[in-house]
């Protein structure tokens, strides 16, 4: 949950920021917001392999 809050509050500074820093601030944002799926696929197929 934390990766996803973080992510919703990148998406809303690089709002506040200049159209030349806007973005690199929403491609962090969007980076971040990858990370809950990435790590769930991680844990899940790490589950089904045993580890």
């Amino acid at each position: 949950m934390g990766a996803v809050v973080l992510c919703i509050g990148l998406w809303i500074r690089a709002k506040t920021l200049t159209q030349e820093e806007r973005g690199n601030a929403e491609r962090r944002a969007l980076f971040v917001g990858l990370w809950p799926a990435q790590l769930w696929l991680a844990g899940d197929a790490a589950e089904r392999r045993g580890y």
